[in-house]
């Protein structure tokens, strides 16, 4: 996805950039598609409760899991969605001086390398969580994520090093998020997975959006080197670090029935 609209980004770098919202009516279509070919599974009857949130919230143990991957969900896509989100004001600030067309060439290119980093840290990841626990995994990420940051942004980067420190980033911030599909689930019976898995993903991406707003008044705080502000917003990684040390390892366990 994020190739296809870098591309597309660099195939309409010549046109003004509301055109390049018009490539995303695709996907629309596409959708519409796989509603009328894509048939449902046979339904397959299950444990049923009334109201999965009140049970889930009502039982002391889970509602603390819940509330613990509501805080990993929340630093884990703050920090993904940073990685992602300020490159292009990166590489503007690398490229004083250039035409538009040549930034907007040159943050195409840069985020298409990025995402090879990102195709490598969502294969990367789940497997360490599977070798080696879930907790390693996503705290590990964390941790490789935040030194990432700081070392890559701690002087101002040039659009050379850009290319080296984007798919790096992308690989640990974008790729450690790929386990929370894998954990999240295993720690909760079947009858409330789905809203237990579903609350603490969905509730984080909620939480989580302030974060841009807060990281661009740091940017704008330094003006030699906005991408300080990245680095601090980054810190949230330690909250992350500290909540996974509170949950349950599940590797080779068996789903709570």
């Amino acid at each position: 996805g994020p190739w296809m609209a870098a591309l597309a980004n660099l195939a309409l770098k010549s046109l003004p950039w509301q055109y390049l919202f018009l490539v995303g009516v695709a996907p629309g279509f596409i959708v519409v598609l796989v509603r009328i070919h894509v048939k449902d599974g046979d339904r397959v009857e299950r444990q049923r409760v009334s109201n999965p949130l009140r049970e889930l919230l009502s039982d002391r143990k889970l509602a603390a899991s819940a509330g613990l991957i509501i805080l990993i969900g929340t630093v884990g896509i703050a920090g993904a969605g940073n990685a992602a989100f300020w490159l292009a004001n990166m590489v503007k600030d690398a490229s004083v001086g250039l035409a538009e067309e040549v930034v907007r060439a040159r943050t195409s290119y840069a985020t298409m390398i990025q995402h090879v980093g990102t195709l490598g840290g969502v294969f990367f990841f789940p497997f360490v969580a599977r070798q080696y626990g879930r907790r390693i995994a996503i705290g590990g990420g964390f941790a490789l994520a935040l030194a990432i940051f700081w070392f890559g942004l701690f002087t101002k980067p040039s659009y050379e090093s850009l290319l080296v420190f984007a798919p790096a980033v992308a690989f640990a911030a974008i790729g450690v998020t790929a386990v929370f599909g894998l954990y999240f689930p295993e720690l909760f019976p079947s009858r409330v997975r789905a809203t237990g898995a579903g609350l603490g993903y969905n509730t984080a991406r909620i939480l989580q959006s302030p974060l841009p707003w807060i990281t661009g008044l740091l940017m704008h705080a330094d003006k030699k080197n906005p991408a300080h502000g990245i680095a601090l917003a980054a810190l949230a990684y330690i909250l992350g670090m500290i909540v996974v040390c509170f949950l349950p390892e599940t590797k080779d366990k068996p789903l709570p029935a």
